[in-house]
């Protein structure tokens, strides 16, 4: 089961760049699905992280501290916290 609503007052935003005919298939799957395009992508980006997740957790892990590692160094703000 992936957490698709609510999303609280903690969560950030993400701006992602599409063509638009995407963007507008997307907005049809988010309405045949019941969902807002928001949390429609929400709901893939969270299977699509649970699915790498149990597939090569320790690949994942890899990955997490060094971009983590990365953006400490650059100043970014708090990115990448574990779950």
């Amino acid at each position: 089961m992936y957490n698709v609503l609510p999303m609280g007052t903690q969560d950030e935003r993400l701006h992602i760049r599409v063509k638009p005919d995407l963007k507008e298939d997307s907005k049809v799957l988010a309405e045949i699905r019941g969902l807002t395009l928001s949390a429609l992508i929400h709901f893939l980006l969270a299977r699509e992280v649970q699915e790498a997740r149990k597939n090569d957790p320790a690949e994942f892990e890899r990955v997490r501290k060094r971009l983590s590692k990365e953006a400490s160094h650059h100043g970014s703000p708090k990115i990448l916290k574990a779950s």
